[in-house]
């Protein structure tokens, strides 16, 4: 079964309308006054920019208050293993946690925050390493309860 989750609204309606006025101009402008296609494709552009950046910054916002909604929530990984010395002390059992914001508790290496703030953003990946070879600390994604 097809579903369809259209979303009509001011925004939406604004754009239909000024595209409507811009294909009767350009029509007019055809027929009596060629050069008038310039600004009346210019107004299209724009207006068709206009209404993608509105598109970008309310879905910017969505995602906005979905994260301030998470924001007590926090992704945790435990150590399973390292090859080397980490030179913050962490070692084979210790968990870190990244939260909402980015933050990292307790504190790494920054290559090793980096590498942690986008292993708590995918969801797909379970084991996750430190890019610095030298101390190296394997992660694994520990489990949500539920």
């Amino acid at each position: 079964m097809l579903t369809v989750n259209l979303r009509i609204g001011i925004a939406e309606i604004a754009l239909a309308i000024s595209l409507v006025l811009v294909a009767a101009l350009m029509a007019l402008f055809v027929i009596e006054w060629p050069v008038g296609l310039i600004p009346a494709a210019s107004y299209a552009v724009a207006t068709v920019g206009t209404y993608a950046g509105y598109r970008v910054h309310s879905r910017e916002q969505v995602d906005a208050s979905r994260l301030a909604e998470l924001e007590g929530e926090s992704v945790k990984f435990r150590v399973v293993h390292t090859m080397g010395t980490c030179p913050l002390g962490h070692s084979t059992g210790d968990v870190i946690a990244v939260n909402a914001s980015g933050s990292v508790e307790p504190v790494v290496c920054p290559e090793a925050e980096a590498m942690l703030q986008m292993a708590a953003r995918d969801g797909h990946v379970a084991r996750w390493c430190c890019p610095i070879y030298d101390h190296m600390l394997i992660f694994r994604k520990e489990a949500v309860a539920a």
